[in-house]
C-alpha cells in the first residue's frame, strides 16, 4: 500500500496552517496534524523506525524545500494495541457515509514508477465509501476494522506514498490520520514471494525474532551465544521483552527459546536510510541441539547475477496479512550495484553498506522476512533490510551487505568481546 495526494491540487500552509511535515535528518517521511502548540497527531505506523532525537516536526512552510518552523520530537505516544500487521488503531474518529472529506500532504503525486513526492503541499475532497464494499475490496489483502474508514475521491484523486500521518478534514475539524503504507517506510515490508515451504533442518541457522511473545523478525545465528538481525527489528525496543525461537520450522512448533539480555546496534546505524542496518543480539543462554547451528560470515561479496537463498517466516503476498506458518526459502540474483542505484533514483539511497538482489516480478523478501539471512555457498552475506513492496518488477530488494568493511569491523568486534 502507498499514500499521496493524487488527482488533487496545490494548496498553502495559510489555508492549512495545521498540517505540518515529519522528517528524519530533513528527509521526509510522513504529515501530521497539529492538536496543541506541543503535540502533533500522525498514523502510528510513522512511529515504527522512530528514534525521538533524530525526527523533526516541520510547520508553518507550504514548501518541503522550506524548513519552516522546526521542532525535535521527545517522545512517541502510540497505542498499546496498535497493530502493524492490520494497521488497526491507525486513525482517529468515525464518520458517515458518503461525506466528504478533505486530504492534505506533500506525498507523491502519481504511482511508482517515476514517482516523486510534491514540493508543494497538495490538497484533494475524497468522500468516504461503504465499510462492507471496503472490507470486500481488501479481503484479501490487509484487514479493515471498526478502527478504520475508507475514502475515494472522483477520477482517480486519492492519497497515496508520503501522505501518511495527515489529517483528514470535514467542517474544520480533523476526523483521521492517513494510514497507508509501503516497504518503504511501513515496516520495510520483508517476506518470502515466490518462494517453497522447507525444513528448518536445510536452515538450522535461521531463528524467528518474538516481542513480547509475537512474531516480529528473522535472524542468523552467528555463534552459541549470538544472533545477527537487522538494526529495525530491534532499534529502540527493550531487550526484557525480546526473545528467539530457534530449531523449528513452524511457528507454532515447540521450540528452543533464549531470551534476548543485551542488542547492539551500531551508533551508526541511520533510521532515514537504514544505511549499517545491522544489530547482534546476546543470548541468555548458549543455543545447542538437533536442527541448530551457527553459520560462518562471507569472505567476499557475491558476484553480480549470483543465485543466492533467502529464508524466512514473512508474508507471502505484498498485501498479506499474516507470517507464513511454515519456514520457506528462495533463491534471487545478486544485482550489479548500479543497476539498484538506479531503480531507487531520487526516491532511496543505496548505501555502501546495502546490496540487491531480486528476480523481477517473481521472486523476492517481504514482511516479516527483516532480519533474515541471505545466504551464498553456505556463508551469511547479507540481512533482509527494506524495499519498495515485494517482488515488483522495478523495485529490487535491499538487503546490509555484512562484506561490507563497516560493517564488517561492527560484527566482528562485538563478536570478538560479547559473543565467543
Amino acid at each position: 500500500m502507498s499514500t499521496r495526494i493524487v488527482g488533487g491540487h496545490s494548496t498553502t500552509i495559510a489555508e492549512h496552517p495545521y498540517m505540518v511535515s515529519i522528517r528524519a535528518r530533513n528527509h521526509f517521511i510522513c504529515g501530521g496534524t497539529l492538536v496543541s502548540t506541543k503535540c502533533v497527531m500522525t498514523a502510528a505506523h510513522c512511529s515504527i523506525l522512530a528514534s525521538p532525537s533524530r525526527w523533526q516536526v516541520h510547520a508553518g512552510t507550504t514548501f518541503l524545500k522550506s524548513h519552516g518552523i522546526a521542532r525535535t520530537v521527545r517522545k512517541w505516544m502510540v497505542p498499546a494495541d496498535f497493530n502493524f500487521f492490520s494497521i488497526d488503531m491507525d486513525v482517529a474518529f468515525p464518520l458517515e457515509e458518503d461525506d466528504d472529506v478533505t486530504v492534505t500532504g506533500w506525498g507523491l503525486k502519481k504511482e511508482y514508477p517515476a514517482a516523486k513526492l510534491s514540493n508543494e503541499l497538495q490538497a484533494v475532497t475524497v468522500t468516504l465509501t461503504n465499510t462492507e464494499k471496503c472490507i470486500k475490496a481488501y479481503s484479501e489483502q490487509n484487514n479493515v476494522t471498526e478502527n478504520m474508514f475508507c475514502a475515494i475521491g472522483e477520477h482517480g484523486s486519492d492519497a497515496c506514498q508520503g501522505d501518511s500521518g495527515g489529517p483528514a478534514i470535514r467542517d474544520g475539524k480533523q476526523v483521521a490520520s492517513c494510514a497507508r503504507t509501503t516497504k518503504r517506510y511501513g515496516f520495510f515490508d520483508s517476506r518470502i514471494v515466490g518462494g517453497e515451504i522447507t525444513t528448518i533442518d536445510r536452515v538450522p541457522y535461521l531463528v524467528n525474532l518474538r516481542q513480547n511473545g509475537q512474531f516480529s523478525c528473522g535472524g542468523s545465528i552467528i555463534t552459541g551465544r549470538c544472533v545477527l538481525t537487522a538494526a529495525h527489528c530491534v532499534h529502540k525496543i527493550p531487550p526484557a521483552t525480546l526473545t528467539i525461537n530457534a530449531g523449528a520450522s513452524r511457528l507454532s512448533d515447540g521450540a528452543q527459546v533464549r531470551q534476548v539480555v543485551p542488542t547492539f546496534v551500531s551508533t551508526f546505524y541511520s533510521p532515514a536510510s537504514l544505511d549499517m542496518d545491522v544489530a547482534i543480539l546476546k543470548l541468555n543462554q548458549t543455543l545447542k541441539g538437533p536442527y541448530i547451528a551457527a553459520i560462518p560470515l562471507c569472505s567476499k561479496r557475491p558476484n553480480d547475477e549470483a543465485k543466492v537463498r533467502v529464508s524466512g517466516w514473512g508474508i507471502t503476498a505484498e498485501n498479506g496479512r499474516e507470517p507464513s506458518e511454515q519456514v520457506r526459502t528462495v533463491l534471487v540474483n545478486v544485482l550489479p550495484k548500479p543497476q539498484c542505484i538506479q531503480a531507487y533514483a531520487g526516491q532511496a539511497q543505496i548505501t555502501a553498506t546495502m546490496l540487491c538482489a531480486t528476480v523481477p516480478g517473481e521472486k523476492d523478501s517481504c514482511s516479516g522476512d527483516s532480519g533474515g539471512p541471505l545466504v551464498y555457498q553456505g556463508q551469511l552475506c547479507g540481512i533482509v533490510s527494506w524495499g519498495y513492496g515485494c517482488a515488483r518488477p522495478q523495485y529490487p530488494g535491499v538487503y546490509t551487505n555484512v562484506v561490507s568493511p563497516r560493517v564488517n569491523a561492527f560484527v566482528k568486534t562485538i563478536v570478538m568481546q560479547n559473543c565467543l
